[in-house]
């Protein structure tokens, strides 16, 4: 089915929600980081369409991406590059961890 074409169940059709539609999601999210869900919820369109535009907007480099357990996190480094951390926090050190590693290898510590 092409992508042009309208879907029965889309509130909203793909001709309706451009990229620069998506970006401006992220203009006004609390949250630097955003979901597919997010952007079908502010847009009115389907997640499936959303997380498309998502994707188009990540291969142009316009946005990046990271899985954190089952939800893939979305964020414009371009719009994210002028928000501010609030002055009364301060960085913390976690010192180190394997975490990642743990991950990757399939182990998880119950300790």
């Amino acid at each position: 089915m092409s992508e042009t074409a309208q879907h029965d169940d889309d509130p909203v059709g793909p001709e309706d929600v451009s990229p620069d539609d998506v970006l401006a999601v992220f203009e006004v999210a609390e949250s630097p980081a955003i979901t597919s869900r997010d952007v079908a919820a502010v847009l009115g369109c389907t997640q499936d369409l959303a997380r498309r535009r998502l994707r188009q907007l990540h291969e142009d480099g316009r946005v990046k991406r990271r899985k954190s357990g089952q939800v893939v996190l979305w964020w414009s480094p371009e719009i994210n590059q002028g928000r501010t951390r609030p002055k009364d926090l301060e960085p913390v050190d976690v010192g180190e961890t394997d975490a990642v590693e743990m991950v990757r290898g399939g182990e998880r510590d119950e300790n």
